[in-house]
Parts: structure tokens; C-alpha cells; sequence
């Protein structure tokens, strides 16, 4: 067994820091000049803040094992063998097709419609395109999509695309855990609000 890769890009994380930074930093601000109801609040506001920074920008991510593809997007976890992928798109966001069924990548948006413009010939290098011929932006290795599109064909080149012997198709569990995380707390932040004024 290798060891799995794991796509998440890096803005992903700086995201994720300065949103938990600002929720340090407000907490700091309430806890050494306010009176209990604005630390309370203050806290709520900061713990809600966290959780979604973690919800939206720090769990999202992209593993691939040996012959099994794990998708971590902030509600849902989809997990599907190689072999039972039939699509790969790339368009607006990196999206698998499975037994019909479309689950997109959270990870891998596809860039802005100007981006193209700035893809060059050493971009392509080693990608099997020919001399003079062509990709989308969505399919650029500068991009996320294009990356973990890439990442994701070799995984299924080296399998063969071989279906797998027991056909699961896709698992998907949904994340309770991060749902109640970013819930809770904004329902305490709300309900501090509605007893504090």
C-alpha cells in the first residue's frame, strides 16, 4: 500500500488560517476591554467563525489511495473505487460521474474565464498534448481542477480503468459532525443577541 495523496490547495489553508486569525484576534478584542455580554457574544461569533473557516476551507479535500478515490466536501464524504468512475469533467469544478450520478469535487474549481489566456507552452509540457494542439483552462496545471483532474486520470490510468470485483458504486455518509459544529454555535451567537438588546 503507497502512501495516499492528498490535493487541497494551498490557498485553501491560508483561507482558513486568516479567518481563524480574525476569530483569535476578536476574541482578544471582547475578552480584554468588554463587559460578559460582549465576551459572550464575541465567543460565539469566533467559535462559529472557526467552524466554518474549518467546514469550508480546511476540510475540503481530495485523497487518493490505491484503488480507492476519497472526496471530503464540507457536507458529505463520497468514496468510490477507481473503476467505477465512468466521467470526468472539469468544466465548472472537478465533477466524477458515477453510475449516473454527479458528486463535484469542493476542492477543484475550475479558474476564471481569463485564465486561459495565460497558458503558455511550458504549461503543457508533458501532458500528451501534440504540437499545437490544445486545453481547456479548467484542464491547465496552473489551475485546481486542472491538478487534481491530472492527479485523478493517473490513478485511473494505473488500474486500467478496471471495474472493481464487488460494484459498490458510490458511499456517501453525510458530515453530522461539521453541520452541528458551525450550527450550534451561530444559533448561541443569535440567541445571546436576542437576550443581550
Amino acid at each position: 500500500m503507497t502512501k495516499p495523496e492528498i490535493f487541497r490547495p494551498i490557498s485553501n489553508i491560508l483561507l482558513g488560517g486568516f479567518v481563524d486569525l480574525m476569530a483569535l484576534l476578536l476574541i482578544l478584542q471582547v475578552s480584554l476591554g468588554g463587559n460578559t455580554a460582549d465576551m459572550v457574544s464575541g465567543f460565539c461569533l469566533a467559535t462559529t467563525a472557526v467552524a466554518a473557516s474549518w467546514l469550508l476551507f480546511l476540510r475540503p479535500r481530495l485523497v487518493l489511495l490505491d484503488d480507492t478515490l476519497e472526496i471530503f466536501n464540507p457536507l458529505r464524504t463520497i468514496r468510490v473505487a477507481y473503476g467505477e468512475i465512468t466521467d470526468l469533467n472539469t468544466r465548472y469544478n472537478l465533477t466524477i460521474q458515477v453510475e449516473g450520478k454527479r458528486f463535484a469535487v469542493w476542492v477543484a474549481p475550475a479558474p476564471g474565464r481569463y485564465s486561459s489566456r495565460g497558458i503558455g507552452k511550458q504549461d503543457v509540457r508533458g501532458l500528451g498534448i501534440e504540437a499545437g494542439g490544445s486545453i481547456r483552462a479548467a484542464d491547465s496545471p496552473r489551475s485546481a481542477s486542472g491538478v487534481a483532474a491530472f492527479l485523478l486520470r493517473n490513478r485511473i490510468g494505473a488500474t486500467n480503468g478496471q471495474p472493481t470485483s464487488t460494484r459498490n458504486g458510490a458511499q456517501v455518509t453525510f458530515n453530522y459532525w461539521g453541520a452541528a459544529a458551525v450550527l450550534i454555535p451561530s444559533i448561541a451567537f443569535l440567541l445571546a443577541q436576542l437576550l443581550i438588546h
